[in-house]
């Protein structure tokens, strides 16, 4: 957000007339105990399902591999194993974010 001349006098103002908040040592604890608790995070079942989804990737390369015939290649074949390509490919990331993003 872009700040202009009237937010930083309107800033200055409050800083100016204001009065400074006192220290507590119990603000804090006051204020953890007074936060609603977290909910469940299911994880695991986000792990499970892009895991599940990259078995899927697999077999479907192997089935792709198993079943070429690379002696002739026709632009199904090529339109075929790029959307694989990219499937896997975002998978993998979006699976490798999610993990490094968790830590």
């Amino acid at each position: 957000m872009k700040r202009n001349d009237d937010d930083i006098q309107f800033g200055n103002l409050l800083k100016e007339t204001l009065p400074e908040a006192g220290r507590s040592e119990w603000f804090t604890r006051k204020v953890l105990n007074r936060l609603p608790e977290k909910h469940k995070t299911y994880h695991w079942l986000e792990y499970l399902i892009f895991t599940l989804c990259l078995a899927i990737c697999g077999v479907c390369w192997m089935v792709f591999i198993y079943n070429q015939n690379f002696s002739v290649i026709t632009v199904r074949d090529i339109i075929f194993a790029t959307t694989l390509l990219a499937v896997t490919v975002t998978l993998l990331f979006q699976f490798i974010h999610r993990v490094l993003s968790s830590c």
